[in-house]
């Protein structure tokens, strides 16, 4: 097929594309509001804390939220949690424990793949929020060194921490409606350290 004129040539190419001008935020997005990241569909609002303060905040809200919702339903079925049962949340979200009631708390679980999706979701933002704890310190570590030693110090210490929050990462307690992560615990340690 040959074409001859320029008007069948214009023909065939795509139609110039060209987007408005973005200056405006999207109808709904203020720069005050960073929208539904990773908070269970709830606006997180920006204001002088910033970002990683909020952040941490909604974290702690839905961890709390999450051990009094796991305490009601572990009693409802009869699994007291007077006594601390540890929970472990599997990268392919099956939660395990190393309790003596093993085979009833796995079982409870898997009856009820809500609780243990929040439970996965839930681990995911407080490992988000450690591993942003440990960042910031080892930023403080890295300007507040005096030399490259101490700096090489600071960025092993870092890697170490790093990779020990992954391997910590979707293990909870939950104990009389209180859930504790050992992500949370791992980085609050480390940042308590100089």
């Amino acid at each position: 097929m040959q074409i001859s004129t320029q008007a069948e040539i214009a023909h065939l190419r795509p139609a110039a594309r060209t987007a408005p001008p973005q200056n405006d935020p999207p109808a709904g997005i203020t720069p005050r509001s960073a929208g539904p990241l990773l908070t269970g569909g709830r606006t997180v609002v920006m204001d002088d804390r910033g970002p990683d303060q909020t952040l941490a905040e909604d974290t702690a809200v839905q961890t709390a939220d999450l051990g009094t919702e796991l305490t009601e339903a572990l009693r409802g079925a009869f699994i007291g949690t007077d006594q601390p049962i540890r929970l472990s949340v599997s990268r392919f979200g099956a939660v395990e424990t190393t309790d003596g009631r093993k085979e009833r708390i796995e079982q409870f679980f898997r009856d009820r793949p809500e609780l243990s999706k929040k439970l996965k979701d839930v681990s995911a933002l407080n490992t988000l929020v450690a591993m942003n704890k440990l960042y910031r310190w080892h930023e403080a570590q890295q300007k507040s060194a005096r030399n490259d030693e101490e700096r090489d110090t600071a960025r092993d210490r870092f890697y170490a921490a790093g990779l020990q929050l992954q391997s910590l990462s979707g293990i909870a307690t939950l104990q009389d409606g209180r859930l504790q992560f050992a992500v949370q615990a791992f980085a609050d340690t480390m940042t308590a350290q100089t």
